[in-house]
């Protein structure tokens, strides 16, 4: 400052060519202190952590620069004590329009600590003060930041010390001070119509300051163009939205005249094109008079061809389009290019069988029908007789017939006949018997028909009997030759009738919690536990006769019929007479109720 060219170094004021010593002895300084004290690890650590911070320049700071700057010391102020000069914040606060009770502030400050415990700060007013922050013990050069409402007029304001005593260990130094009103930029997102001011720097924490009306003209909203236009008023019209900006385009009634098209069903259709306005009118919706010589035009655009007339959709049928030989009794007729038709008869010639000659291995069937027409036919399947195996019976059980027998041509067990093998024998039981390989160790496929050649027999010795509480397995003696895999061949039943419910010590098939479940001339109950055999009462089912000396209990699953089972007692000890004239009954600790006649006797004097 001034001629002597002392500058601001570390908080303190020194001459420049002494700036990097006050540096070094600054932090031996700290270093010795935080030894002392038991900290030196953690100041080394945080040290490293926050030597490179630097308070960065805080636009909108109403502090001026000297009064920002500091430093400030907090060894030896008492709790309440002014840490910032009182007359210069007000003055700095009362020169800003935006300092007023319930608007949102932000404050930041460089810290250093040479106490081994955090201390605290605070901004006076609103009762229990506000700007609360604490700087922790041991750093060093460390940036706090804190925002809250303003809760003080500018010429009641204090930024106090708020710790509990005079601060006599060590000081703690803040400089770099900044007090600004919170920016809009801050502020996050506007509601649905509104957009964040365009000078996001602008002081403000709610809508009406940060955010403004978006505009039709900003956000061009009516597309497709096709189908919207803007509205008039367009520039200055607030809104975001096709409501509230465009005026609809509906599609004209006669856009859609011609035989190809007609108009899409409903009303209010938007569009100002055939695309939009328009559907396309396939002949496969158009009834043509269909005759063997006239009908609608078949080809390979049939279900993409467009019309909606007789000239457009539908034709003369000429026989070259049928084919004859689709069938073995026609074959075409001359001159087909030129004939109308689309059936056999006016299409085609007809063929029978007293022209065809058979094939080898086949017999000729008689030509003449026995309505005595002819026999039509031009081939051996339709004029002939195959001798085929699947009309010969093979004269052993252990044969069958090959593969193909209804197409193979034979009539002997040599030309049609083969052994049986396992691999076409079913086993008599699935759960008996269990199928065997269908090749043997010599790879061949193993030739049988029975259960004994072709299955293994599956044995209740290795069955086990579940559930159990349903189920129990064979005596030994049974179990040495029984076969079988289910519970029904293995395993005999458990019944009810030998199972007591829980709670029913006389035995007479109900208690508190269960009642017996009960067998039938046509059924009885199998099992040997409370779920297959007993029914549940559940105290969601039960209502007490006294309400008011019991309470539910909050187990709705609970199980039971009696108030002891199904409820809490309310005693007496818990309830408070309504009547003040009434005074708690003597023993209110054992006895049972929740009203003043149960609880309550007697009067106050």
């Amino acid at each position: 400052y001034g001629s002597g060219g002392i500058v601001r170094c570390r908080g303190l004021f020194v001459y420049p060519h002494l700036c990097e010593l006050v540096f070094v002895m600054k932090k031996a300084v700290v270093c010795l202190l935080l030894a002392q004290t038991g900290l030196g690890a953690k100041v080394t650590k945080s040290s490293a952590r926050t030597q490179a911070r630097r308070a960065e320049p805080c636009e909108g700071n109403v502090l001026t620069e000297d009064l920002a700057a500091g430093p400030y010391h907090t060894e030896g102020k008492a709790q309440f004590d002014d840490i910032v000069d009182t007359t210069a914040l007000r003055s700095a606060l009362s020169a800003s329009e935006y300092w007023k009770v319930g608007q949102m502030w932000e404050m930041f400050f460089t810290a250093d600590s040479y106490r081994s415990t955090e201390t605290e700060y605070s901004f006076a007013g609103g009762g229990k003060g506000f700007f609360h922050v604490s700087v922790p013990g041991g750093v060093i050069s460390a940036r706090i930041n804190a925002s809250d409402a303003v809760r003080s007029s500018a010429d009641k304001s204090a930024f106090e010390y708020r710790g509990a005593g005079v601060v006599t260990d060590h000081d703690v130094i803040l400089t770099d001070l900044c007090l600004r009103p919170k920016m809009c930029d801050s502020f996050g997102q506007c509601p649905v119509g509104f957009k964040l001011v365009d000078d996001s720097s602008k002081p403000g924490h709610t809508t009406r300051e940060c955010c403004v009306e978006l505009m039709c003209k900003d956000e061009e909203p009516c597309e497709p163009a096709t189908k919207y236009s803007k509205s008039e008023g367009w520039e200055t019209l607030a809104g975001h939205t096709v409501d509230r900006c465009c005026t609809p385009k509906y599609c004209s009634a006669d856009m859609c005249n011609s035989t190809t098209l007609r108009a899409r069903n409903g009303s209010g259709i938007l569009g100002s094109t055939e695309d939009e306005c328009c559907e396309i009118q396939f002949c496969t919706e158009v009834a043509c008079t269909e005759t063997t010589i006239r009908g609608r035009i078949v080809d390979s655009d049939y279900a993409s061809r467009r019309g909606s007339t007789d000239a457009e959709c539908c034709a003369d049928k000429y026989c070259s389009a049928f084919n004859c030989s689709v069938s073995q009794v026609w074959v075409n007729k001359a001159g087909q290019d030129t004939t109308l038709g689309s059936t056999f008869p006016e299409c085609c010639d007809p063929l029978f069988c007293e022209d065809h000659t058979c094939s080898e291995k086949w017999d000729k069937m008689n030509a003449t029908l026995p309505d005595g027409g002819k026999r039509r036919g031009n081939s051996d399947e339709l004029c002939c007789i195959q001798r085929i195996c699947k009309d010969h019976v093979c004269n052993s059980t252990s044969l069958k017939l090959k593969v193909g027998a209804h197409e193979r041509i034979g009539d002997s067990d040599e030309e049609c006949c083969e052994p049986k093998l396992c691999q076409d024998y079913t086993c008599s039981s699935s759960t008996k018997w269990v199928h065997k390989a269908d090749i043997g160790d010599n790879g061949l496929a193993i030739q049988g028909n029975s259960d004994e050649e072709c299955c293994d027999p599956v044995m209740c010795s290795i069955f086990s009997c579940e559930p159990a509480t349903m189920w129990k397995s064979l005596n030994d003696t049974a179990l040495e030759t029984a076969q079988g895999s289910t519970v029904h061949e293995c395993c005999e039943p458990r019944y009810c009738e030998d199972f007591t419910c829980s709670g029913d010590s006389d035995g007479d098939g109900d208690s508190t919690t269960h009642y017996k479940k009960v067998d039938t001339n046509h059924f009885k109950h199998q099992g040997s536990s409370d779920e297959e055999c007993c029914v549940a009462k559940k105290c969601n089912q039960y209502a007490t006769q006294f309400p008011t000396k019991w309470t539910r209990k909050a187990d709705k699953e609970a199980l039971g019929s009696t108030d002891g089972e199904c409820y809490d007692p309310l005693y007496c000890r818990f309830y408070c007479c309504r009547d003040s004239g009434l005074l708690k009954i003597p023993g209110a600790d054992y006895v049972q109720g929740s009203t003043d006649g149960e609880c309550c006797v007697g009067s106050r004097p």
